[in-house]
């Protein structure tokens, strides 16, 4: 982040709310938008890119605006969570994927599954879409998890934070995160290791894929079976009414 006092920034910001020093506070953190996007699109340099920005962009404004260091919580987790809501919502609102786009990605899996060595280029040939296509279905794929599990926590993490509420909340929150660390024991090895690649040690598609030795399809299509495991799980333990 950019090399400004931001301690100075935030003192002042609380005295005098302008602006101005609002301003400063945004530009500091604003690589923290960057970040979330990279972690919702799996290709970011697509003609989406910017507006999706932009609304990441007011997350943060409003973070700033209605953080309250009193409450404990790190400015950055709190930034991070509203941001992300931001872009969320605006994914969800928008129609953002071309139906006949989208009916090719049946495709992409059935070939995905096949052929998960081949590269994404020769992916993307196969299934008869251009590059950039395939980066929309990919971006299609997990923007659709992300909003799958948003039906579930309205947080829209598997990373459920603590509660702050009263007790028996708290004892509910902490036995749902039990069952879930448990469940997600149980997956395969490579479905496991995707979940906490992304969620735990919160890395990218393309830092997974690297790891991995596979195509970011690849990635994609592993972190979906996880997900559709984790929501068959968490409706046959009724967790549903639990959570936030």
């Amino acid at each position: 982040m950019q090399d400004l006092d931001i301690d100075k920034l935030w003192h002042e910001y609380e005295k005098e709310r302008t602006i101005e020093v609002r301003n400063q506070i945004v530009l500091y953190y604003l690589p923290l938008v960057k970040y979330v996007i990279k972690r919702i699109l799996i290709n970011y340099e697509s003609s989406d890119y910017d507006d999706i920005l932009n609304q990441g962009i007011l997350g943060l404004i409003d973070a700033v605006e209605k953080y309250d260091s009193s409450k404990g919580v790190k400015f950055e987790t709190y930034a991070v969570y509203r941001i992300r809501g931001e872009v969320i919502d605006y994914l969800r609102k928008m129609d953002w994927m071309p139906r006949s786009l989208r009916k090719k990605y049946k495709a992409l899996q059935e070939v995905v599954d096949r052929c998960w060595d081949k590269s994404d280029s020769e992916i993307a040939r196969e299934v008869g879409i251009s590059l950039d296509e395939y980066y929309k279905l990919l971006n299609y794929a997990n923007i659709s998890n992300i909003l799958s599990l948003e039906e579930i926590f309205e947080n829209g993490t598997l990373n459920i934070p603590p509660s702050t509420g009263t007790p028996d909340k708290i004892v509910e929150d902490r036995e749902m995160r039990e069952s879930l660390e448990k469940f997600i024991e149980g997956l395969p090895e490579k479905q496991k290791l995707v979940l906490s690649l992304y969620y735990v040690e919160e890395l990218t598609y393309k830092e997974i894929a690297m790891i991995l030795g596979v195509t970011e399809s690849r990635i994609s299509q592993i972190h979906s079976q996880a997900i559709k495991k984790l929501k068959e799980f968490l409706k046959r333990e009724n967790f549903l009414s639990q959570v936030i």
